[in-house]
C-alpha cells in the first residue's frame, strides 16, 4: 500500500485527505473528502493504480529531446490546418531527414534530434548549416531546416526553456 488517508481540520470542520501525483507534471495534488470512509475508498484506486513513469509531455518536459520537441509543433501546426498538404510534405521531410536526423559524430545514435532542447548551442546551428552545405545541399536546401530550428528556438524561448548560451 502507497499511502493511506490523513486527518486534518479544514476552516474548523475535520477532513481527511488523498495525496496523489499528477501525471503530466508529477506534482503532489490532494483530494479531501468528509469522511475516512470515502477517503479510504479513493486511497484504494489510487493505490491500485500504476505508479507513474514520469513521460511528461514535450512542452513541460525540461529533458525534451528536440525530435520530440518538434514532433509536437509540427503535428500542432497539421492539427491547426496552418499548411497546405504540400507545405507539410516538404516540412516534415525536411524535420525528419535533415534536421532531426543530422548526425553529430561518428555513431549513429548522435543526431541533432537526440539533443535535448535546453542543450543547443549556436554551434548546433552552424554545425547544422555547413554540415549540409558540406554535403552538396544548395542554399534554398538548407535554408528550410535551418528556418524550421530557428522557428523551434523560438518556440522553446516562448515556452521558458532557457538554452544554453548563445
Amino acid at each position: 500500500m502507497r499511502g493511506k488517508p490523513r486527518k486534518c481540520t479544514v476552516r474548523g470542520a475535520p477532513r481527511w485527505y488523498v495525496d496523489t501525483t499528477d501525471q503530466l507534471t508529477g506534482h503532489r495534488k490532494r483530494a479531501f473528502f468528509e469522511t475516512q470512509k470515502d477517503a479510504q475508498q479513493h486511497q484504494d484506486q489510487v493505490n491500485m493504480q500504476p505508479k507513474p513513469q514520469r513521460t511528461l509531455h514535450a512542452l513541460v518536459d525540461p529533458d525534451v529531446t528536440l525530435e520530440a520537441f518538434a514532433a509536437e509543433w509540427f503535428w500542432s501546426q497539421v492539427a491547426a490546418g496552418l499548411w497546405r498538404p504540400m507545405t507539410t510534405r516538404v516540412y516534415g521531410e525536411h524535420l525528419a531527414q535533415r534536421l532531426c536526423a543530422f548526425s553529430l559524430g561518428s555513431r549513429p545514435e548522435d543526431t541533432l534530434g537526440t539533443v535535448r532542447v535546453r542543450d543547443l548551442t549556436r554551434g548546433h546551428v552552424e554545425a547544422l548549416v555547413t554540415g549540409l552545405r558540406q554535403q552538396g545541399f544548395a542554399p534554398d536546401t538548407v535554408r528550410v531546416p535551418y528556418r524550421l530550428l530557428c522557428l523551434l528556438l523560438d518556440r522553446a524561448v516562448s515556452r521558458g526553456y532557457s538554452l544554453a548560451t548563445w
